[in-house]
């Protein structure tokens, strides 16, 4: 069970927080270089990324709620008042990625962005609301450098990290389009 979880955490930090700047960079190639990369290719990977993602993490919800209801049970008697926000992150996070299996809604980038942006709808709000009060409660030195330098600190981290894994990315998709040739013969015709 702990390892089902650490696995998620892992994918989660280093993909899956990713993917709006994987996108954006496939996006951005796609658009420069017309024909020369596989970014539709790259796009399909990432798409069968996102499901695989989304079906590990209803695997281990699915476990922790059939042998840890005791837990479940807390939460949500905890939670009553966000409970409809609660139902809606976790849909969104878990079910809504499954509609990329329709091949005709996953072949476009812009719904990509929004399944993407779905997934991480929670964390982006929450880092909303902690930037915002943060400004009210003073947690920020006088001329604002603590909070806004950790702020895009985190933002440039992850728009490189997506960038250099939509390249790596790319650079797969490539290798798995290129035809593999057995003979000299069949390369001179």
């Amino acid at each position: 069970m702990d390892f089902l979880a650490r696995i998620i955490s892992i994918i989660d930090a280093n993909l899956i927080s990713c993917l709006i700047p994987m996108i954006l960079t496939l996006m951005l190639i796609g658009f420069l270089f017309k024909d020369k990369f596989p970014t539709r290719e790259a796009l399909n990977l990432l798409r069968w990324i996102i499901i695989s993602y989304a079906a590990l993490v209803l695997l281990h919800l699915t476990i922790r709620a059939l042998f840890n209801q005791f837990e479940f049970g807390t939460i949500t008697i905890q939670a009553k008042a966000y409970s409809t926000t609660h139902w809606i992150l976790m849909l969104a996070s878990t079910i809504f990625p499954f509609t990329l299996l329709i091949k005709k809604l996953a072949s476009k980038y812009a719904y990509l962005l929004l399944v993407a942006f779905s997934m991480k709808m929670g964390v982006f709000f929450e880092y909303f609301v902690i930037f915002t009060t943060s400004f009210h409660h003073d947690k920020m030195t006088e001329n604002g450098i603590e909070i806004t330098s950790a702020f895009w600190m985190l933002a440039t981290s992850l728009l490189l990290q997506g960038f250099l894994l939509a390249i790596l990315l790319s650079g797969i998709a490539s290798i798995k389009v290129r035809p593999v040739y057995k003979n000299k013969s069949s390369i001179e015709k």
